[in-house]
């Protein structure tokens, strides 16, 4: 079996190229950190491969929140139209494109009890999703529905606050947990801390794309935890485990993204629970600090 993965040297791209890597099939990666553009990949690519999972695009993280800002929304734009545009010549086999939990309507996300579904997301009734990088996913799965009606399987996957230990500091996951393991003394929150994310391990994540990839199950598929946890509770879970008490500093004239973001994971618990929660998470790497 012939894989692609697109963004491997990035931190989702990386954890599906080490798991996938170790079943045996045939695996290749491109990435612009080696040079490799996709667009340029695919205008010059015949080859057919049974799974193709798209992960390269360019990223901007908040630093208090993870609601990605596309500076460079075209290039976005660009390599998913290259992508499907591709995919139709070259008659590819399988596309796992993943979306985002920011295409879900913003007007959704002021009620707390609230668990966004998939069926939220209609192309019959489009609502304002969650910034420009919102939009650009919400694009990138109309074109995918397009290349799937014209006989190319593609999963849709909408992925909510991913999480873990090799991720990069600018996200808030990694950013408050490096802070405490280092004791800083000072931090700063965006808003007042009450907006709330839901965060899942990019093992968890890795795990149930896969399974549902491999059995061919229906997508879009939200990929959660089906809890909401606010940026204060974050930073509380952080100082009890790390014996942390920094002084926190609220900057109320910073973005803030949509008030309250959870999934809806009935369809993903079909096939698929999630093993980690942040809690435990924390306590192993603790636990890791200590041996």
């Amino acid at each position: 079996m012939k894989v692609l993965i697109t963004g491997h040297k990035g931190f989702v791209g990386r954890h599906f190229f080490d798991e996938i890597s170790k079943t045996g099939h045939e695996i290749m990666g491109i990435d612009i950190v080696d040079g490799i553009d996709c667009k340029d990949f695919f205008d010059k690519s015949n080859d057919v491969y049974d799974y193709v999972f798209h992960f390269a695009c360019y990223t901007e993280p908040s630093t208090s929140l993870k609601n990605i800002k596309g500076s460079n929304i075209g290039y976005d734009l660009a390599i998913d139209s290259s992508l499907f545009s591709w995919s139709l010549k070259t008659k590819q086999k399988n596309i796992i494109y993943f979306s985002s939990s920011a295409v879900y309507p913003i007007c959704l996300q002021n009620n707390p009890n609230y668990k966004l579904k998939e069926s939220d997301v209609s192309f019959d009734l489009i609502r304002k999703p969650d910034n420009i990088y919102g939009w650009t996913k919400l694009t990138g799965e109309y074109l995918a529905n397009y290349v799937k009606s014209q006989g190319v399987n593609v999963y849709i996957f909408r992925p909510f606050s991913i999480y873990g230990e090799d991720q990069d500091s600018t996200f808030v996951f990694n950013r408050y947990l490096e802070m405490a393991i280092r004791k800083e003394k000072n931090i700063e929150i965006w808003g007042d801390g009450n907006q709330t994310r839901d965060f899942i391990n990019i093992k968890d994540v890795v795990r149930a794309v896969t399974k549902c990839v491999f059995a061919n199950i229906e997508t879009p598929i939200n990929i959660g935890s089906g809890n909401s946890l606010s940026i204060n509770n974050l930073v509380e879970i952080f100082s009890k485990e790390f014996d942390w008490n920094p002084n926190i500093r609220y900057l109320f004239d910073r973005p803030v993204g949509t008030k309250f973001r959870c999934s809806d994971c009935e369809k993903l618990n079909n096939f698929y629970k999630p093993e980690y929660t942040v809690h435990d998470f924390v306590k192993q790497i603790k636990r890791n600090m200590q041996l």
